[in-house]
Protein backbone atom coordinates (compact mmCIF):
# COMPACT_ATOMS: atom_id res chain seq x y z
CA UNK A 1 0.00 0.00 0.00
CA UNK A 2 1.41 3.43 -0.86
CA UNK A 3 2.29 5.55 2.13
CA UNK A 4 2.86 9.21 2.76
CA UNK A 5 4.58 10.67 5.80
CA UNK A 6 2.33 13.01 7.75
CA UNK A 7 3.86 15.85 9.72
CA UNK A 8 2.58 16.15 13.27
CA UNK A 9 3.24 18.50 16.13
CA UNK A 10 2.63 15.86 18.78
CA UNK A 11 3.17 12.14 19.29
CA UNK A 12 0.00 10.31 18.13
CA UNK A 13 -1.93 8.33 20.72
CA UNK A 14 0.60 9.19 23.43
CA UNK A 15 -0.41 8.58 27.03
CA UNK A 16 0.94 7.46 30.37
CA UNK A 17 0.24 3.81 31.15
CA UNK A 18 -2.03 3.45 34.19
CA UNK A 19 -0.23 2.31 37.33
CA UNK A 20 0.00 3.08 41.01
CA UNK A 21 3.77 3.41 40.93
CA UNK A 22 5.96 6.20 39.62
CA UNK A 23 4.16 6.29 36.28
CA UNK A 24 7.25 6.31 34.06
CA UNK A 25 5.85 4.01 31.35
CA UNK A 26 4.22 5.48 28.24
CA UNK A 27 2.63 4.14 25.06
CA UNK A 28 1.95 5.69 21.67
CA UNK A 29 1.75 5.26 17.94
CA UNK A 30 4.96 5.60 15.96
CA UNK A 31 6.59 9.01 16.59
CA UNK A 32 7.18 9.60 12.88
CA UNK A 33 7.18 12.95 11.14
CA UNK A 34 7.44 14.92 14.37
CA UNK A 35 7.88 18.67 14.32
CA UNK A 36 10.12 20.27 16.99
CA UNK A 37 7.07 20.55 19.26
CA UNK A 38 6.68 16.77 19.22
CA UNK A 39 10.30 16.23 20.17
CA UNK A 40 9.88 18.71 23.00
CA UNK A 41 6.89 16.69 24.17
CA UNK A 42 9.05 13.58 24.48
CA UNK A 43 11.79 15.54 26.21
CA UNK A 44 9.29 16.92 28.72
CA UNK A 45 8.20 13.38 29.62
CA UNK A 46 11.77 12.37 30.38
CA UNK A 47 11.69 9.39 28.03
CA UNK A 48 15.09 7.71 28.05
CA UNK A 49 14.23 4.43 26.31
CA UNK A 50 11.99 3.80 23.33
CA UNK A 51 10.86 0.26 22.44
CA UNK A 52 9.84 0.01 18.77
CA UNK A 53 7.80 -3.12 18.03
CA UNK A 54 7.58 -2.54 14.27
CA UNK A 55 9.18 -4.52 11.48
CA UNK A 56 12.33 -3.12 9.80
CA UNK A 57 10.45 -2.26 6.61
CA UNK A 58 7.89 -0.26 8.64
CA UNK A 59 10.70 1.66 10.30
CA UNK A 60 12.29 2.37 6.91
CA UNK A 61 8.99 3.72 5.57
CA UNK A 62 8.21 5.81 8.65
CA UNK A 63 11.36 6.35 10.72
CA UNK A 64 10.96 7.50 14.30
CA UNK A 65 11.89 11.06 15.21
CA UNK A 66 13.33 11.01 18.71
CA UNK A 67 15.51 13.18 20.94
CA UNK A 68 19.22 12.43 20.65
CA UNK A 69 19.51 11.22 24.23
CA UNK A 70 16.85 8.51 23.83
CA UNK A 71 18.01 4.90 23.47
CA UNK A 72 16.03 3.24 20.68
CA UNK A 73 15.54 -0.53 20.98
CA UNK A 74 13.95 -2.41 18.08
CA UNK A 75 12.00 -5.57 18.95
CA UNK A 76 10.01 -6.63 15.86
CA UNK A 77 7.08 -8.88 16.77
CA UNK A 78 5.60 -10.08 13.50
CA UNK A 79 8.97 -11.18 12.05
CA UNK A 80 7.49 -10.94 8.57
CA UNK A 81 4.68 -9.29 6.62
CA UNK A 82 1.91 -7.46 8.43
CA UNK A 83 -1.53 -9.06 8.62
CA UNK A 84 -4.03 -7.23 6.45
CA UNK A 85 -7.47 -8.78 6.83
CA UNK A 86 -6.88 -11.45 9.46
CA UNK A 87 -9.34 -11.59 12.35
CA UNK A 88 -7.93 -9.58 15.23
CA UNK A 89 -8.48 -12.53 17.58
CA UNK A 90 -6.28 -14.72 15.36
CA UNK A 91 -3.57 -12.05 15.19
CA UNK A 92 -3.38 -11.86 18.98
CA UNK A 93 -3.32 -15.64 19.29
CA UNK A 94 -0.52 -15.97 16.75
CA UNK A 95 1.53 -13.26 18.44
CA UNK A 96 1.13 -14.69 21.93
CA UNK A 97 1.74 -18.31 20.92
CA UNK A 98 4.28 -17.78 18.16
CA UNK A 99 6.21 -14.73 19.34
CA UNK A 100 6.54 -15.30 23.07
CA UNK A 101 10.33 -14.92 23.00
CA UNK A 102 10.08 -11.56 21.25
CA UNK A 103 7.32 -10.38 23.60
CA UNK A 104 9.42 -11.37 26.63
CA UNK A 105 12.38 -9.48 25.15
CA UNK A 106 10.22 -6.37 24.77
CA UNK A 107 9.03 -6.66 28.37
CA UNK A 108 12.60 -7.15 29.57
CA UNK A 109 13.65 -4.03 27.68
CA UNK A 110 10.91 -2.07 29.43
CA UNK A 111 12.11 -3.30 32.81
CA UNK A 112 15.71 -2.40 31.96
CA UNK A 113 14.65 1.15 31.09
CA UNK A 114 12.81 1.77 34.35
CA UNK A 115 12.78 3.82 36.56
CA UNK A 116 13.65 6.16 33.70
CA UNK A 117 10.91 7.03 31.24
CA UNK A 118 10.07 4.26 28.74
CA UNK A 119 7.92 4.68 25.64
CA UNK A 120 6.52 1.59 23.86
CA UNK A 121 5.07 1.90 20.38
CA UNK A 122 4.28 0.08 17.15
CA UNK A 123 2.53 1.70 14.17
CA UNK A 124 -0.80 2.71 15.70
CA UNK A 125 0.07 1.85 19.30
CA UNK A 126 -2.86 -0.57 19.36
CA UNK A 127 -2.21 -4.29 18.87
CA UNK A 128 1.46 -5.09 19.36
CA UNK A 129 1.78 -2.30 21.90
CA UNK A 130 -1.53 -3.29 23.47
CA UNK A 131 -0.47 -6.88 24.09
CA UNK A 132 2.94 -5.98 25.51
CA UNK A 133 1.53 -3.28 27.79
CA UNK A 134 -1.31 -5.54 28.93
CA UNK A 135 1.14 -8.26 29.97
CA UNK A 136 3.30 -5.74 31.81
CA UNK A 137 0.29 -4.43 33.72
CA UNK A 138 -0.95 -7.94 34.50
CA UNK A 139 2.48 -8.76 35.94
CA UNK A 140 2.47 -5.56 37.97
CA UNK A 141 -0.91 -6.43 39.46
CA UNK A 142 -2.87 -3.60 37.86
CA UNK A 143 -6.57 -4.59 37.94
CA UNK A 144 -7.75 -6.17 34.69
CA UNK A 145 -10.53 -3.63 34.17
CA UNK A 146 -8.08 -0.73 34.34
CA UNK A 147 -5.80 -2.17 31.68
CA UNK A 148 -8.81 -3.06 29.51
CA UNK A 149 -10.11 0.50 29.78
CA UNK A 150 -6.70 1.77 28.72
CA UNK A 151 -6.67 -0.57 25.72
CA UNK A 152 -10.11 0.59 24.56
CA UNK A 153 -8.87 4.20 24.55
CA UNK A 154 -6.51 3.39 21.70
CA UNK A 155 -9.16 3.18 19.00
CA UNK A 156 -10.90 6.29 20.26
CA UNK A 157 -7.66 8.29 20.30
CA UNK A 158 -6.37 7.34 16.86
CA UNK A 159 -5.74 10.55 14.92
CA UNK A 160 -8.27 11.36 12.21
CA UNK A 161 -5.52 11.57 9.62
CA UNK A 162 -4.33 8.07 10.50
CA UNK A 163 -7.86 6.66 10.24
CA UNK A 164 -8.42 8.30 6.88
CA UNK A 165 -5.10 7.11 5.47
CA UNK A 166 -5.56 3.51 6.63
CA UNK A 167 -9.15 3.38 5.38
CA UNK A 168 -8.11 4.71 1.99
CA UNK A 169 -5.15 2.34 1.62
CA UNK A 170 -7.17 -0.70 2.65
CA UNK A 171 -10.08 0.15 0.39
CA UNK A 172 -7.68 0.63 -2.54
CA UNK A 173 -6.17 -2.79 -1.86
CA UNK A 174 -9.26 -4.81 -0.96
CA UNK A 175 -12.19 -2.96 -2.53
CA UNK A 176 -15.68 -3.12 -1.05
CA UNK A 177 -15.45 -6.69 0.24
CA UNK A 178 -16.01 -8.56 3.47
CA UNK A 179 -12.23 -8.66 3.77
CA UNK A 180 -12.23 -4.86 3.94
CA UNK A 181 -14.50 -4.91 7.00
CA UNK A 182 -12.21 -7.43 8.73
CA UNK A 183 -9.19 -5.31 7.82
CA UNK A 184 -10.76 -2.12 9.16
CA UNK A 185 -11.59 -3.89 12.42
CA UNK A 186 -8.04 -5.18 12.72
CA UNK A 187 -6.35 -1.87 12.00
CA UNK A 188 -8.72 0.61 13.63
CA UNK A 189 -10.66 -1.10 16.44
CA UNK A 190 -9.61 -2.18 19.94
CA UNK A 191 -12.44 -4.48 21.13
CA UNK A 192 -12.25 -5.08 24.86
CA UNK A 193 -13.42 -8.68 24.48
CA UNK A 194 -10.45 -9.50 22.25
CA UNK A 195 -7.77 -8.45 24.74
CA UNK A 196 -9.71 -9.90 27.66
CA UNK A 197 -9.96 -13.23 25.84
CA UNK A 198 -6.26 -13.20 24.95
CA UNK A 199 -5.28 -12.67 28.58
CA UNK A 200 -7.68 -15.40 29.70
CA UNK A 201 -6.03 -17.74 27.20
CA UNK A 202 -2.60 -16.99 28.66
CA UNK A 203 -3.88 -17.70 32.17
CA UNK A 204 -5.46 -20.97 31.07
CA UNK A 205 -2.29 -22.18 29.35
CA UNK A 206 0.43 -20.81 31.62
CA UNK A 207 -1.26 -19.96 34.92
CA UNK A 208 -0.46 -16.24 34.75
CA UNK A 209 1.11 -13.56 32.58
CA UNK A 210 4.24 -13.76 34.73
CA UNK A 211 4.60 -17.50 34.12
CA UNK A 212 4.08 -16.95 30.40
CA UNK A 213 6.88 -14.40 30.26
CA UNK A 214 9.23 -16.50 32.38
CA UNK A 215 8.57 -19.49 30.12
CA UNK A 216 9.71 -17.40 27.17
CA UNK A 217 12.94 -16.17 28.69
CA UNK A 218 12.15 -13.17 30.89
CA UNK A 219 14.60 -12.73 33.77
CA UNK A 220 12.80 -13.15 37.11
CA UNK A 221 14.53 -9.97 38.29
CA UNK A 222 12.60 -8.09 35.61
CA UNK A 223 9.33 -9.16 37.22
CA UNK A 224 10.49 -7.62 40.48
CA UNK A 225 11.45 -4.40 38.70
CA UNK A 226 8.08 -4.12 36.94
CA UNK A 227 6.15 -4.71 40.15
CA UNK A 228 8.22 -2.30 42.19
CA UNK A 229 8.16 0.45 39.57
CA UNK A 230 4.55 0.14 38.40
CA UNK A 231 2.74 -1.16 41.47
CA UNK A 232 4.75 0.55 44.19
CA UNK A 233 7.23 -0.51 46.91
CA UNK A 234 6.55 -3.92 48.40
CA UNK A 235 4.51 -5.14 45.44
CA UNK A 236 7.08 -7.74 44.46
CA UNK A 237 7.08 -9.29 47.92
CA UNK A 238 3.29 -9.28 48.09
CA UNK A 239 3.03 -11.03 44.72
CA UNK A 240 4.96 -14.03 45.96
CA UNK A 241 6.88 -16.52 43.79
CA UNK A 242 5.85 -17.23 40.22
CA UNK A 243 5.74 -20.98 39.86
Amino acid sequence: MPRTLETTTSVPNLRRVPSVGAGRLFRSAAPSGLCPEGLQELNALGVGTMVDLREPFEVAERPSHIPEAVELVSVPLYLGPLPVATAIEDVYYLLLIGRGTEIAKAVGTIAAGLPGGVLVHCAAGKDRTGLVIALVLEVAGVPRQILLDDYVRTSRDLPTGYRERVTYELSQTLGETTELQAALRLHLDSPVSVLDGALDMIEARYGSAACYLLAHGLDPADLTTLREELAGPGAAAEAGPDL
